[in-house]
């Protein structure tokens, strides 16, 4: 029964057992009453006889699904014989994509070498041009800059000596001294600048400029004092009997950049001479004292010696039985009308003496520069914007150096490729010219200038001369002494 070949029954089995299908007695039910082997027999006799029938109407269908199943299969392999093609030509083309980029990719390589190279190239021109026109210059500053080098001990020696004792002194026994020192360098063989002194070795025209119009005298004495006062420790005592140095001062305090918590000027007669002091070293304004005698009120002590301390981590100073914050702007100015006063030495040493008296030479140029403004208004003031705009050239000139130095310290890779280097390489050349130009004009112009201030020199030295005529009668008369502001109004 299980080997049976039940899908090609023949027919002639079919019609042999159709009669026993049809009759009714040869049931399962009615076969189990005699015996239960054949019931199962007879169950499967009929199975066989209906799935026959059955096959008969599948049998179109399967012929149908097995005709599909072959055209499948036929074009299944077509399928993949196409996929195949395809998956090559895919290939192919991922190849020609991967080498057209690769191309692509070198072109833009190639086309940013050759940008680079192009700026490189012209960075290279303006490097050359630049450097080879600041070569000179620079070699130049150099030079000077180690010549300062090598002279700056003597130069230093001479500046030191004359503001810690030249002082008192006038310009004629200033120069006299100085020269001596000079001369003492040159025996001990101490390198120093030919004719080097105060003013050629501290001395800032813009800011001696603005000094001068704070109405410091334009002579070498009040210079001198004015760079003394600037760099000096001790609070200076300015012997002024003409008044000179109490106007200057009075003067630069009403200027916010040089005294930015302003000034007040008091007197040891004053009541509120201490309170004034300490307001000034409290909240750091400039005080002026004037009328000073030849000797110092003891309450000064502490502010002439300057003896401050640190208590809680800021500085603090004792003033009487007050103990006071120190502010760094506070500045103090001692002025004396007397014209010959003698200072003990240890009053000398706790301050720095300065003689603004004026001398005859000192007066000289004080009124050719007064000549000149009056009768040369214009050449007056284009020697001022002189110093001034050379002044500003000079600081100009110094930031482009300072500006590439830095650059060049802190570049990296390759230089050419630094832009910003070059463009302020070029600009610095196209300044510098620039600069070397105009400061030839200047030199011509200011040498044009002194040409003609010195026609006046006469007339200047004239007035000198009356003034101290002038100023002698005080000794046949008292009541004949005229200020040198009213004479120089009158002038």
């Amino acid at each position: 029964l299980f080997d049976f070949d039940k899908d090609n029954i023949p027919d002639r089995i079919i019609k042999s057992i159709a009669p026993f299908i049809e009759d009714a007695s040869f049931t399962p039910a009615a076969i189990e009453k005699a015996s239960k082997a054949c019931t199962a027999v007879c169950m499967w006799a009929r199975a066989m006889y209906k799935y026959h029938f059955v096959a008969l109407g599948v049998a179109p269908k399967r012929a149908r699904l097995k005709e599909a199943e072959d055209e499948l299969s036929v074009v299944m392999a077509q399928l993949a014989t196409a996929k195949a093609t395809l998956k090559e030509v895919n290939d192919r083309l991922a190849g020609l994509e991967k080498a057209f980029n690769e191309a692509v990719e070198k072109k833009d390589g190639l086309e940013k070498k050759e940008a680079s190279c192009k700026i490189q190239l012209s960075n290279a021109d303006k490097l050359i041009g630049g450097l080879g026109g600041e070569e000179t210059r620079w070699r130049e500053t150099v030079e000077v800059l180690k010549l300062a080098f090598d002279n700056i001990l003597g130069d230093v020696i001479v500046s030191a000596a004359t503001i810690s004792y030249l002082g008192p002194f006038t310009t004629d026994f200033r120069i006299q001294l100085v020269k001596s020192w000079q001369e003492g360098l040159k025996s001990y063989g101490i390198p120093h600048t030919q004719n080097c002194n105060l003013e050629t070795t501290l001395m800032d025209p813009v800011k001696v400029r603005s000094w001068q119009l704070c109405s410091l005298p334009s002579d070498s004495l009040s210079t001198q004092n004015a760079i003394i006062i600037e760099n000096g420790r001790r609070w200076p005592l300015l012997i002024d009997p003409q008044g000179q140095a109490n106007r200057y001062i009075r003067s630069m305090a009403k200027d916010s950049s040089f005294a930015p918590n302003g000034m007040d000027v008091v007197k040891l007669s004053d009541k509120n001479f201490l309170r004034t002091l300490e307001n000034g070293v409290q909240f750091g304004r400039w005080v002026l004292l004037e009328n000073i005698l030849e000797s110092l009120d003891a309450a000064l002590e502490p502010i002439l010696l300057q003896q401050k301390f640190k208590q809680g981590g800021q500085e603090m100073m004792k003033i009487g039985d007050n103990v006071i914050p120190y502010n760094d702007s506070f500045k103090f100015f001692m002025t004396t009308k007397l014209s010959n006063p003698h200072y003990a030495p240890e009053v000398q040493v706790k301050v720095s003496l300065l003689n603004f008296t004026i001398t005859q030479g000192g007066l000289e140029e004080q009124l050719l520069g007064v000549v000149v403004s009056e009768e040369l208004p214009e050449l007056a003031a284009q020697k001022a914007n002189l110093v001034v705009s050379n002044a500003m050239m000079n600081k100009q000139l110094y930031d482009i150096e300072s500006e590439i130095l830095f650059l060049l310290s802190n570049s990296t890779g390759n230089i050419l490729d630094d832009t910003v280097l070059i463009e302020t390489l070029a600009q610095s050349k196209k300044t510098s010219e620039e600069i070397k130009e105009k400061m030839r004009e200047a030199d011509t112009i200011t040498q044009e200038i002194l040409k003609q201030s010195e026609l006046y020199r006469p007339v200047a030295k004239r007035a000198s001369l009356l003034y101290f005529v002038i100023a002698d009668l005080g000794d046949v008369d008292p009541m004949y002494q005229y200020s040198l502001p009213w004479f120089t109004q009158l002038f």
